[in-house]
């Protein structure tokens, strides 16, 4: 009996180290959220939020992509699907949508008050004395919207000069060409050719909330990863909040991000105003005007359509979402 009953062990031993093992399965890792980053007033949160090591307490891997040396390249590879998240002023955020992409605002990140501009030679001087010269501007984008508004304010229009496609960052390039009398561009490359004896002739300081900007992405990344996009928007929230409350240790960080000193930085925030979770509750509200992004919308579809540039208009809410503010409000409110 002893005999049988240790056979029958031994077979069942058998059995037991002979049969599959099952192996726990580990979850992929997540796909990081890829993230524009670039020397820009609305855009510090994202390398402040990356030092303070934020993304990765909200539990959000991020890739961040450098897009300094072109960020009109950089937005497009977010239409494209190569960059998942960036910053648009909403005229190019209307712009791509009209041209085919889908893509959708869902944070408003700062608004331009002066960061934006165009330069001319000293012996130009002034806008009328463009008149018949070259001029170096991305075609196609806000930058040429804000020299067509200058123009405009001088009785001219974009036919009285000669348009030289050119990214904004290479605006000292080209103004080392002889033949090329103008530039538009932005912060730090403004300041920068202003102390160099430049003449600035026109900014965005001119025409009050002409340059929003909205943080976007393409809506399947909206649609797949609205869980992660809602982390994106609370390393947002708490970044901001630490801006306002600690500018000095906050720029310092970009500062040593961009080999800039605090003092520019800080500077350059005065030129491109950042804003809050109260300036986006009031900006994803609906009205008329450049203080709703709705009504930004609007202006720059009625623009687009008046120049030709598009042939109809786009649907207004369709480029914004702004669940997310809400929740971020709701949050808030609970804590």
């Amino acid at each position: 009996m002893m005999r049988r009953t240790l056979v029958v062990l031994l077979i069942v031993l058998a059995l037991v180290t002979c049969a599959p093992q099952r192996v726990e399965q580990a979850e992929p890792p997540a796909k990081p959220l890829r993230i524009g980053r670039y020397c820009w007033p609305g855009l510090y949160w994202v390398d402040i939020a990356a030092a303070k090591g934020w993304f990765a307490e909200e539990g959000l891997p991020v890739e961040l992509i450098d897009t300094n040396a072109d960020y009109y390249g950089s937005i497009a590879a977010v239409a494209g699907g190569t960059l998942d998240v960036h910053g648009f002023y909403v005229f190019d955020l209307v712009l791509f949508n009209a041209r085919g992409s889908d893509l959708v605002g869902f944070l408003t990140s700062d608004v331009d008050t002066g960061a934006t501009g165009i330069v001319v030679k000293r012996e130009i001087g002034n806008l009328p004395a463009l008149c018949g010269r070259k001029v170096a501007v991305p075609r196609g984008t806000f930058c040429e919207f804000l020299l067509s508004a200058a123009l405009e304010r001088q009785g001219m229009s974009l036919r009285d000069v000669e348009l030289i496609d050119a990214p904004a960052e290479s605006a000292p390039a080209s103004l080392a060409r002889p033949e090329i009398a103008g530039v538009v561009t932005w912060e730090p490359i403004l300041s920068d050719l202003l102390r160099q004896g430049y003449v600035g002739a026109f900014g965005t300081g001119d025409l009050p909330g002409v340059a929003p900007s909205v943080i976007a992405t393409r809506r399947d990344v909206l649609r797949e990863r609205p869980d992660d996009l809602m982390k994106l928007c609370r390393v947002w929230r708490k970044t901001t909040s630490f801006i306002e409350n600690n500018p000095q240790a906050a720029f310092a960080i970009v500062a040593r991000t961009y080999g800039r000193t605090p003092e520019e930085v800080a500077e350059f925030a005065r030129h491109d105003r950042i804003r809050g979770l109260a300036d986006n509750l009031a900006a994803f509200t609906y009205g008329p005007g450049f203080d709703s992004l709705y009504g930004a919308v609007e202006s720059v579809n009625r623009h687009l359509v008046d120049s030709g540039a598009i042939g109809k208009p786009i649907d207004t809410a369709g480029v914004l979402d702004q669940r997310f503010v809400r929740l971020l409000r709701r949050e808030t409110s609970r804590q």
